[in-house]
């Protein structure tokens, strides 16, 4: 398993736009979320998707999959 890390910067508080990409999800959501953190689209879908948990570290969010 990989452990991702996704931080935030000036711009987009990591934790807030993930909750909003979890309620909804969709693929242009989902590529998004693998374009701007560099994550592979099956990582990005097991986040959005639920099928993994996640964690919020501070302004992180970090997930396994």
């Amino acid at each position: 398993m990989t452990q991702y890390r996704l931080g935030s910067s000036e711009v987009v508080y990591t934790p807030g736009f993930i909750a909003w990409a979890i309620r909804n999800h969709d693929a242009g959501i989902q590529k998004i979320v693998a374009d701007t953190w560099s994550i592979p689209p099956d990582a990005a879908h097991a986040l959005l998707s639920g099928q993994v948990p996640h964690q919020i570290e501070g302004d992180v969010v970090v997930f396994q999959c």
